[in-house]
């Protein structure tokens, strides 16, 4: 036993010397790389004091009983003064040489080429996942490291070569380790790119050997001589079970494709296995999530008939129908998981309603008009079926106004709306003073996408004062508009178009002699000129055309007028056209024309400059000869999620004397067209 060891035997286990030797034998030296030293000096570090106080445990625990308390003491005490000693001089070199180590690190700053690429797309997809790019701002501290990831581009660069069809495609590379800063180049061949040589489609499992038709290559996308990229063919899988669930199959599965290289031939060949399963027609369609809205209304949006064939297609219409509405904040249209016990697939509808009534606050500013606010409430399901109900109030300085409308959607045809509205206005600019109640019926008429017409009957009352002469009108007229639309933004466009045509006969039916023509187009086309930064060209003109009597027998408040931020930003509004002792009156005809060139300077603001031209004219047709009014500026917009807040200041280019202001500020939320 342990404890009846001699005092020789126990000199022996003492670890003191192999300590030392330890210590000696593993100097720092041996150590490749200045970060390799850190850490076996903190292991060698750990390994010291563990022996040391082994050593002065087994002084105390394991004592010799032919040993005298007395010397086994002083063997102890002086063990571990002695571990001591060692350990502090250790710290003390080993913290002063670890100092030193880090202190002498050198990264190996270095710059990247990747060359032999031709084609540009591949060449930037090349960068985007080159790891020896993107970790440039942290270096290596050796060689080694760097070429470690140069060695996993090598393996992500020839995935991605094959992925654009470049499977014969060589990538080598080299370190310049003599120049400063290290220069590291990537030498591809990419080869000719391999072509989709041929494409097959069979069917696997329990439909092997059945008659069921076959998608062609042109339905999932492929085209064969084409180089034959992996993401086509990735996608075609999907098309496929696309292209079947249109087909009446609402649960095919597709193997994933099977893709053999010749490398003799250049070329690729690819095989997808498909199981169409089994076909079925629609079942029922159930909803949830529908609280005020009238479900009768919303099966009325479905493009399909129980017992119809399946149509994965037609889901997707009914979802946009339903978003389309207004009425939802979520609408998911999906097909059942399994067939129904009739051997049909049911269509589940999932809704979430959005809150119906709405309260909005609008303002505006214009040095000409004043300051402008608005207060609106909608509620857009008012009786159940998705009718809006509009109540708006206006007030600036210049014009004071009520108006109420009210919207019925599928009026007797699913692409018509019933419009029923009245405004009751008090207007009071510099050309007049007009007292007028307005109350048009109208239908609309959804012709395309893109394409909607409208006509209707209106009735205006109105007391109009001009010149100090005051008049009183009974109108009934026909509004006719067809409006076009190809932009891609509401209230902030950047590519397409607008077209907006109305023309209206009236008839004041108290003075039966007074009859005319008001028609008047307004054309307007969005140019992305620039992607980096964002640049926009936008161009717009407006025509005006009135007929059948003279200006003066026209109400004032009906006659054309050029001026202000809708129209020739830089005048007052409505103070370009014929004048009486400077005052406008008016005229029986209008061209206005504009160009803006939109720039984005960041995600949030833009500058814009903008040049207005004009004028209004007395005659029927506008007279060129007479002189045109232009104003120009600057505009600043802040862009936010309900679109840009503006900012114009317009200048009049060439200024009346006593008649028009130095510059004109416009404030408003959307662009000026």
């Amino acid at each position: 036993m342990m404890h009846g060891m001699t005092a020789s035997q126990l000199k022996r286990r003492t670890p003191i010397k192999s300590f030392c030797l330890s210590w000696e034998s593993d100097p720092l030296g041996t150590y490749r790389g200045h970060q390799a030293q850190a850490f076996q000096s903190q292991a060698l570090k750990n390994r010291c004091i563990d022996q040391g106080v082994r050593a002065f445990v087994r002084s105390i625990i394991l004592p010799d009983l032919y040993i005298p308390i007395k010397d086994r003491l002083k063997k102890a005490f002086l063990s571990c003064l002695y571990v001591t000693c060692i350990s502090i001089g250790f710290f003390f070199v080993s913290g002063f040489v670890h100092l030193d180590v880090l202190c002498a690190v050198e990264k190996l700053s270095y710059t990247v080429s990747i060359e032999g690429v031709t084609d540009r797309p591949t060449q930037k997809l090349l960068e985007s996942v080159s790891q020896t790019i993107s970790l440039r701002k942290s270096p290596p501290v050796s060689v080694n490291l760097l070429q470690r990831r140069i060695n996993q581009d090598i393996t992500i660069f020839r995935k991605v070569l094959r992925s654009q069809g470049y499977y014969g495609g060589r990538i080598r590379s080299k370190i310049h380790s003599d120049i400063r800063p290290i220069q590291v180049s990537f030498d591809v061949e990419t080869g000719s790119p391999y072509v989709l040589d041929s494409v097959d489609i069979y069917l696997i499992g329990d439909d092997t050997g059945k008659s069921v038709t076959l998608p062609n290559i042109a339905d999932i996308g492929l085209t064969l001589k084409e180089p034959a990229r992996s993401k086509p063919i990735l996608d075609a899988k999907h098309a496929i079970v696309k292209w079947y669930r249109r087909q009446g199959f609402p649960f095919p599965r597709v193997g994933e494709p099977e893709v053999v290289v010749d490398h003799q031939k250049v070329a690729v060949t690819v095989a997808f296995g498909v199981e169409p399963g089994i076909k079925a027609p629609f079942g029922d369609t159930r909803f949830s999530g529908l609280e005020s809205v009238d479900e009768a209304y919303i099966r009325g949006k479905i493009p399909w008939k129980e017992g119809d064939p399946f149509n994965a297609r037609l889901l997707r219409i009914m979802e946009s129908r339903l978003i389309k509405t207004g009425l939802f904040s979520f609408a998911h249209v999906k097909d059942g998981a399994s067939i129904d016990q009739h051997g049909r697939i049911p269509v589940i509808v999932q809704l979430r309603e959005r809150t119906h009534r709405t309260v909005k606050t609008g303002a505006s500013y214009r040095t000409d008009e004043g300051p402008g606010a608005s207060l609106s409430w909608e509620h857009r399901n008012i009786l159940g079926q998705g009718e809006r109900l509009r109540l708006l109030g206006l007030a600036s300085e210049i014009s004071l106004a009520a108006e109420g409308r009210f919207r019925m959607p599928e009026f007797y045809r699913s692409d018509q709306e019933l419009l029923l509205s009245m405004r009751l206005a008090e207007d009071s600019p510099d050309a007049f003073k007009s007292r007028n109640i307005t109350s048009i019926v109208q239908i609309d008429r959804k012709l395309t996408e893109r394409l909607d017409l409208g006509a209707g009957i209106a009735l205006r009352v109105s007391e109009i004062e001009q010149l100090d002469q005051e008049e009183r009108f009974h109108l009934i007229y026909l509004p006719v508009h067809l409006r076009w639309d190809t932009s891609d933004h509401l209230l902030d466009p950047s590519r397409g178009g607008r077209m907006a045509l109305h023309v209206a006969p009236f008839y004041d039916f108290r003075e039966e002699d007074l009859f005319f023509y008001k028609g008047s187009v307004r054309l307007s086309r969005y140019m992305a000129v620039s992607e980096a930064p964002p640049v926009v060209l936008a161009l717009g003109a407006t025509v005006g055309l009135m007929s059948g009597a003279e200006r003066d027998e026209i109400p004032a408040d009906i006659r054309f007028y050029a001026g202000g931020g809708g129209s020739i930003r830089g005048y007052a509004f409505q103070s370009v056209g014929p004048t009486h002792d400077d005052q406008p009156i008016g005229g029986r005809s209008l061209v206005t024309m504009t160009a803006e060139l939109r720039v984005k300077i960041t995600e949030r603001m833009g500058l814009v400059t903008f040049i207005d031209g004009g004028s209004a004219f007395e005659s029927a047709f506008p007279d060129f000869e007479e002189t045109l009014q232009w104003g120009g500026g600057l505009g600043f917009r802040y862009f936010t999620a309900i679109g840009p807040l503006r900012l114009d200041v317009g200048i009049p280019l060439n200024r009346r004397e006593d008649m028009d202001d130095r510059f004109q500020i416009y404030v408003s939320i959307g662009q000026a067209f």
